[in-house]
């Protein structure tokens, strides 16, 4: 999936550029890619990011280099209020709850909630401090779950244009706003854990040294 992201206040293009800052390695030839002890690793066709050298068996006039951000002050999408924050996914031609589309990921139009997205977008956003997510395992009725910390409930929807109430009372008082839950906490199927996992911010309070 999601890619799943948040929006704070708004998102510009050097962020954009920061996030898909990626490891580019020029004028370099190699052998193969080998683990230690000289066993070759099938990657098949899948790309591969190089932090370093360890999958090179040999190299000769390579050098590692990050991609340098630049910045361009261009606003790509800012959020409907001062604290927004958002959620990005890939458009799958189902659900309809999304804030705003984009073809490109820079270039963002706004667009009312229950919207179909055009056959060419590639992201929508959700704003808010809900966060909605796929539910791979779930029924068509409740493919689409949206994590409300604040409210401390779980709704369903089908096409993520409406939904009702599935779950309420998921965390204890102690962790709710305003002691916790005052940012983009997120929720998701974790298909590797076939388990429904959740990352929350909960503030816990320290007392000061005398000399602070």
């Amino acid at each position: 999936m999601k890619t799943a992201s948040r929006v704070e206040e708004s998102m510009t293009a050097d962020v954009f550029l920061w996030l898909m800052m990626g490891v580019l390695i020029v004028s370099c030839t190699h052998t193969g890619i080998a683990q230690e002890g000289g066993e070759v690793v099938d990657i098949g066709s899948r790309n591969q990011v190089f932090i370093d050298g360890r999958y090179l068996d040999s190299t000769e006039g390579c050098r590692i280099v990050l991609c340098p951000p630049r910045k361009t002050y261009e606003k790509c999408l800012v959020g409907p209020f001062p604290k927004a924050y958002a959620t990005l996914f890939e458009v799958d031609g189902v659900f309809r709850g999304f804030h705003a589309l984009t073809k490109d990921g820079i270039h963002w139009r706004r667009v009312a909630v229950g919207t179909p997205p055009d056959l060419d977008d590639i992201l929508g956003a959700y704003f808010g401090r809900p966060t909605p997510f796929i539910d791979p395992q779930a029924p068509p009725s409740e493919r689409y779950k949206l994590f409300n910390p604040p409210a401390n409930k779980i709704f369903v929807s089908r096409d993520g244009a409406k939904w009702k109430l599935m779950h309420q009372g998921l965390f204890p008082g102690e962790a709710l706003f305003p002691r916790g839950m005052d940012s983009h906490n997120t929720c998701f199927y974790d298909t590797r854990l076939d388990k429904y996992v959740a990352y929350v911010r909960v503030n816990n309070a320290y007392p000061a040294p005398p000399e602070r």
